[in-house]
C-alpha cells in the first residue's frame, strides 16, 4: 500500500475516483493501484502527483509502505 498517497488523499480530499478519472481507469482499477495490488507506471504517478498541492513529490507519495 502507498500510505503516504492515502493520507494526502484523506487530507487534499482526493478521491479514488479523481484518480481513476485522471488516469482514465474504473475506479476499481484505481483502488487496486492505491492499494498496491497493482503498480504505476511513472506517468501514471506523474499525473497523480498533479493533483496534489502539497506533498506531491514522487518520492513522497509512492513510498511503499
Amino acid at each position: 500500500m502507498y500510505k503516504n498517497l492515502r493520507i494526502e488523499m484523506i487530507r487534499q480530499n482526493i478521491t479514488l475516483e479523481d484518480i481513476a478519472r485522471t488516469l482514465k481507469i474504473n475506479r476499481e482499477t484505481a483502488r487496486r493501484k492505491v492499494k498496491g495490488d497493482i503498480g504505476f507506471s511513472l506517468p501514471q504517478c506523474q499525473k497523480i502527483a498533479l493533483l496534489f498541492v502539497s506533498n506531491n513529490t514522487l518520492d513522497y507519495l509512492f513510498k511503499r509502505g
